[in-house]
């Protein structure tokens, strides 16, 4: 979960996934994250899905509005 407790301003940042989360990603699977706390909790936050090596390299992208908490849940696109 991220927490963004700044008043005027997005916060952007790539968060790396732990050890039990990153031996769960198959390298060249595609993934998608939805937001558990988003009035709509089916909706992708990704335009794309993502590739598991981009997650494992590059971490998880997330921009957070003001005040916005997010929980971010990983699913493999089938």
């Amino acid at each position: 979960s991220k927490i963004n407790l700044h008043n005027r301003e997005d916060r952007t940042n790539s968060f790396f996934l732990d050890p039990v989360s990153r031996s769960r990603i198959v390298p060249d699977a595609l993934y998608q994250a939805r937001d558990l706390m988003a009035k709509n909790r089916g909706q992708s936050v990704w335009p794309e899905a993502i590739r598991g090596h981009d997650l494992l390299n590059r971490g998880v992208y997330v921009i957070l509005a003001p005040y916005q908490i997010q929980a971010l849940q990983l699913e493999r696109v089938v």
